[in-house]
């Protein structure tokens, strides 16, 4: 239980709102408390509460229905209790099945980012902007699963857990790979890492590994139909995602490129848009200078502002690109392209329409920071009617920080 709530919070991972790590830690303490509170408990009411003649014959498959009949008072109330137990399910497991489309869906489209399923699959929705055709594949795949198992519970309950264990050692030994590939400062570090020499060997994540590899592997020799059904489907998507794969290869088609639609709008009026007034305005040029855009939204996770990413002249990769540091920081941004011959003149009239309090802009490898900060002064007069109203300028680069008031 526990497990499986860990794996549907890896799965919403990108969902999960700022400051995102505190957040992942408390969510991930309430999923073990509440898993370890209800598996020990129910078990151990079960035992005290109701009779032992009938716990085994009648209710060994439904504890809690059973702790519904035999707590104390009218019968009528008891049965009430437990159709109450009965939606209380039904709700539970509609939010996981819900659970499982979204993460389901994520994974696919990193998966076809990645140029292993077609980009037909990727193209968003008309109105709503999500990649539908994912969606439905997955809901079909989801009734196909319920209609081939005939509903049999035990067969579709081994064959998740046989999902869940090995999708938890595949992840741990990925990221036990990763210490060793990439050694780049990382914001938080599973505990207890031991240095030899010039390596740091991370026990901790081995540890953990080692845990869940022994799980998988009693699993795999105890659970017959879960590992029948387990590696028929891995079989079966291996062989389909390899072969999408190499077609898409001998095709040159591969591209990681972020697929989304455009609305087109004469006037930025920020109820069109959908921002607040005081929002800040980080223009994006360079899908490899994205400092400014990063620490934009680092600020912004203990600020109460709507981030607006515009772009005046659009690069191949920087949507894509410039969509990773908001799903790093779980911020919402709004991302804008403009249609202007003026790069300055374009973002001053911008913060001047949705009433921005700062622009914050990246480092120029041509100008000097003086004279981009002079260059948004000129655009910023012609187009602010009010001379007494002021907007924050920053210049942001990996090394310096510098601010002006325009």
């Amino acid at each position: 239980l526990a497990m499986s709530g860990e794996e549907s919070l890896a799965q919403v991972n990108r969902e999960i709102a700022y400051p995102k790590v505190p957040n992942l830690i408390r969510t991930g303490f309430i999923i073990f408390l509440y898993s370890m509170l209800m598996t020990g408990l129910i078990s151990f009411f079960a035992v005290l509460i109701i009779p032992d003649e009938v716990r085994m014959s009648a209710y060994s498959d439904n504890l809690i229905g059973g702790l519904a009949m035999y707590v104390v008072g009218p019968l009528s109330v008891r049965l009430a209790l437990r159709a109450f137990v009965v939606v209380v399910g039904f709700l539970i497991l509609a939010g996981a099945v819900n659970t499982a489309i979204v993460g389901s869906n994520g994974v696919l489209n990193r998966v076809a980012e990645d140029g292993v399923l077609a980009d037909w699959f990727r193209v968003p929705h008309r109105r709503y902007g999500t990649t539908h055709r994912l969606i439905n594949l997955v809901v079909g795949l989801q009734i196909f699963t319920i209609v081939a198992s005939r509903g049999n519970v035990y067969a579709l309950g081994e064959a998740y857990a046989f999902g869940v264990v090995w999708s938890f050692v595949f992840k741990a030994l990925s990221m036990v790979v990763l210490r060793f590939k990439d050694r780049r400062p990382r914001e938080w570090r599973v505990p207890f890492n031991v240095r030899v020499g010039r390596w740091e060997l991370p026990v901790g994540l081995l540890l953990i590994f080692l845990v869940l590899l022994a799980t998988a592997l009693v699993n795999l020799v105890t659970k017959r139909v879960a590992t029948e059904w387990g590696i028929a489907f891995t079989i079966v998507f291996f062989a389909i995602f390899w072969t999408s794969e190499r077609i898409r290869h001998r095709s040159g088609a591969v591209q990681h490129l972020e697929k989304f639609n455009v609305r087109y709008t004469p006037e930025l009026e920020p109820r069109i848009v959908g921002v607040r007034p005081g929002c800040k305005v980080v223009p994006v040029r360079d899908p490899k200078n994205l400092q400014h855009l990063d620490r934009a939204l680092r600020e912004a996770e203990s600020e109460d502002a709507d981030v607006v990413v515009p772009t005046v002249k659009v690069e191949r990769g920087l949507v894509a690109t410039g969509s990773n540091p908001n799903f790093t920081h779980g911020k919402t941004v709004v991302p804008l392209v403009l249609t202007s011959n003026d790069v300055y003149f374009a973002i001053a009239r911008t913060a001047q329409e949705l009433g921005a309090r700062e622009v914050i802009l990246g480092r120029s490898g041509k100008l000097a920071a003086d004279v981009q900060a002079e260059s948004f002064a000129i655009r910023w007069g012609a187009v602010e009617p009010d001379p007494d109203r002021e907007v924050k300028v920053r210049i942001v680069s990996s090394r310096e920080d510098l601010r002006f008031a325009v």
